[in-house]
């Protein structure tokens, strides 16, 4: 990078790096990504390609499936959602709108939710709420999304 490219591939740059140089890596690439230049990396660490790209390409099977920004690929997908009663649950089932599993323990509900939690967050504020953890959509759960054999995304590439 000394001789300033106008891009730079890297496969799995952070492998072998300790914290710190990883860091120093992460600083690197984005002062590179800020004048204007391309980094192209590929990498098994979902976590690293979050925090260091605006895109990303998914390869199922040796063909390129999909090609979006980080953050349109998370607004699609699914997320975790942690609810801690203040009192008894409500009897019988809730139907909650996006919610595509319910796991029940006592006072704790674990959800999985699809698409917009506005219409969930509004059902749930009629209950009395201990706590509320939402978790951010995660690319990893993005990528597995892919690679599930019922999954949309694999429906319309094959349909």
């Amino acid at each position: 990078m000394q001789h300033d490219p106008e891009m730079v591939i890297m496969d799995e740059p952070t492998e072998a790096l300790d914290p710190l140089a990883r860091h120093a890596l992460f600083e690197l690439l984005s002062e590179f990504k800020s004048r204007g230049r391309t980094v192209f990396l590929s990498s098994h660490n979902l976590p690293e390609v979050e925090r260091l790209c605006d895109r990303v390409g998914i390869i199922r099977d040796g063909t390129l499936v999909a090609v979006e920004a980080v953050s349109e690929l998370r607004s699609r997908k699914l997320r975790q959602l942690e609810v801690v009663l203040a009192g008894e649950p409500p009897d019988g089932d809730l139907v909650l709108p996006g919610v595509v599993s319910l796991q029940r323990e006592g006072r704790r509900m674990r959800f999985v939710v699809r698409g917009d939690i506005n219409p969930l967050v509004r059902e749930l504020a009629r209950l009395d709420l201990e706590d509320l953890v939402l978790e951010p959509p995660h690319l990893e759960d993005v990528f597995m999304e892919y690679y599930r054999p019922d999954s949309d995304e694999n429906d319309a590439r094959d349909g």
